[in-house]
C-alpha cells in the first residue's frame, strides 16, 4: 500500500535484499511511494536503491515504521543516514505553550535571545557571537536579545530550546564557534530532548555571505528542517526551517550557562 509523504517522516531504510520479510512481517505497516519525487524525504532516501520499484527502477525505497517511534531491529536493517543514534527517538509533542527552560539539563541557563511564534528565525546577524542587542527583554511578543557575555560572563555552553521546552539540545560554545567555517558537519550534542547521552549532529556555519549561519539542529540538518527540529537559525531566514516548528512550538530561545 503507498501512502502519502506526509507520513513517512520516520521511518528506517533496509537493504534491498532484506526489504521483502520485512515488508511482509507485521511491524512494517506501508511502503512510501518510490516514484515519490515531491517528497521533502527523497534526497534522503540514497542509502539503498529498490531495482524493482515499477515507477521508477534503482529509485529508494523507504520503510515506514508501524508504530511510529518504534526501532527496529535486524539483518540489514540501519536507521536514516546521518541520525547519530537520535533520529528514530520520540520527536517530543510540542505544547505551544511558553515555558521556563533555565532548569533543563542541570539548570544554572541564563536567557539571552528570544524568536516568537512565526515562519522566521531570529533576526540577528553577529553568528551567535551574542553581541547585537535589540527588542525588549522578556518581551514573548518580538524578537530580543541581550548580550550574552555580559548576561553571563564566561559562559561555556548554550542550551537551544523551542519556547514550550518540548524540543532542545546542549552544546559546548566551543562546538559551536570553531574559527574556521564547517558545513555538513559532525558535531557533539552532550543531551538533548531525544538522547541523554552524547551524540552527533551535521551542522552549518559556513561565514561570509551565509547569513542565516549557524544553523544548530537536534538531528542533521536536513533531516531536522522536515521533522521541525531545527532550533536555531539567523538573518530572519523562513521556509521550512521556520515554519516547521516555530509556529507550532512558542518560537525558539538561546539560553547559556557557565560549568
Amino acid at each position: 500500500m503507498k501512502v502519502s509523504s506526509a507520513a513517512c517522516l520516520h521511518f528506517l531504510i533496509l537493504a534491498v535484499s532484506t526489504a521483502p520479510s520485512w515488508a511482509a512481517s507485521n511491524e512494517i505497516r506501508s511502503i512510501c511511494d518510490c516514484s515519490d519525487f515531491e517528497s521533502p524525504l527523497f534526497g534522503l532516501c540514497i542509502a539503498f536503491q529498490d531495482l524493482s520499484c515499477p515507477t521508477n527502477p534503482g529509485g529508494p525505497l523507504c520503510v515506514q515504521l508501524a508504530e511510529q517511534y518504534e526501532t527496529l531491529a535486524g539483518p540489514g536493517g540501519l536507521p536514516l543516514p546521518g541520525a547519530h543514534g537520535c533520529g528514530v527517538d520520540p520527536v517530543p509533542v510540542c505544547t505551544n505553550t511558553p515555558a521556563d527552560c533555565t532548569s533543563l539539563a542541570g539548570g544554572g541557563w541564563v536567557q539571552v535571545r528570544y524568536v516568537p511564534p512565526g515562519n522566521s528565525w531570529h533576526p540577528s546577524r553577529d553568528g551567535l557571537a551574542g553581541t547585537e542587542i535589540y527588542g525588549n527583554q522578556g518581551d514573548p511578543t518580538q524578537s530580543w536579545s541581550i548580550n550574552f557575555e555580559k548576561a553571563e560572563p564566561g559562559y561555556d555552553q548554550f542550551l537551544f530550546a523551542t519556547g514550550d521546552c518540548a524540543r532542545w539540545l546542549v552544546t559546548d560554545v566551543s562546538t559551536v564557534m570553531e574559527a574556521v567555517p564547517y558545513e555538513n558537519a559532525d558535531k557533539t550534542i552532550l543531551s538533548s530532548s531525544c538522547s541523554s547521552i552524547p551524540y552527533e549532529a551535521k551542522w552549518y556555519n559556513r561565514f561570509g555571505k551565509n547569513t542565516e549561519d549557524p544553523w544548530i539542529s537536534i538531528t542533521d540538518h536536513f533531516t531536522a528542517i522536515h521533522q521541525g527540529n531545527i532550533l536555531y537559525g539567523e538573518n530572519g531566514y523562513g521556509g521550512y526551517h521556520a515554519s516547521n516548528i516555530l509556529p507550532n512550538c512558542a518560537g525558539a530561545s538561546v539560553y547559556v550557562r557557565k560549568q
